[in-house]
């Protein structure tokens, strides 16, 4: 599991608060051991969209549920520095299925293999994991996981968790996370999985 600004999964999702948009831009990697500076080999626009709330009808009904943000899931350093995240993490997977679940719009892939995770899958930490090994930054994150789970939220790299660029995540501490195997987490039923 990787975490932090190391952006394996070549994503850079950059906010611009004066227009309110967000902009996904792919290709993008760490330069050195400074995660505030990219290379940037985005060909053409990148994708914008508004960062205003927007609201999702339930399947079955329609009915307006909860609004999402439309950057969610980021691990921020500020959260944990403050020593707790209070919401669930976007993770990526080399291979996802053809189908995604509520809140997940959209699948990101032609396989139709159900032992790939779908887009929107929501894991969580088992409860039963021990975390007394863990300190620091890691174990922050690790209760959030426990508390809130993991949505899967894109390809990339097999159980990357994304974070915003931050000078100050420490990459020593962050390497305790690849000692959790993907045995630790349970699958949550959150509906059926959307094929069209």
């Amino acid at each position: 599991m990787h975490t932090g600004p190391t952006l394996l999964d070549r994503t850079l999702l950059d906010r611009t608060l004066a227009d309110r948009t967000l902009a996904d831009r792919t290709h993008t990697a760490r330069r050195g051991r400074h995660p505030e500076r990219f290379d940037r080999r985005v060909p053409g626009v990148p994708r914008r969209q508004s960062v205003e709330r927007r609201r999702l009808g339930a399947p079955e009904t329609g009915e307006p549920r909860r609004s999402h943000r439309a950057d969610p899931g980021l691990a921020r350093y500020d959260e944990v520095a403050a020593g707790a995240i209070t919401h669930a993490l976007r993770v990526t997977f080399q291979r996802t299925q053809r189908g995604y679940v509520n809140p997940a719009t959209h699948f990101a892939s032609s396989d139709t293999s159900v032992d790939r995770p779908a887009m929107g899958l929501r894991l969580r930490l088992k409860s039963n994991y021990d975390l007394s090994g863990f300190h620091g930054q890691s174990r922050v994150i690790l209760q959030a996981l426990k508390t809130y789970g993991l949505l899967v939220a894109d390809n990339g790299s097999n159980w990357f968790i994304t974070g915003t660029a931050d000078a100050r995540w420490d990459d020593s501490d962050l390497n305790q996370l690849k000692a959790v195997p993907g045995t630790a987490f349970e699958v949550l039923d959150t509906g059926p999985i959307s094929t069209g």
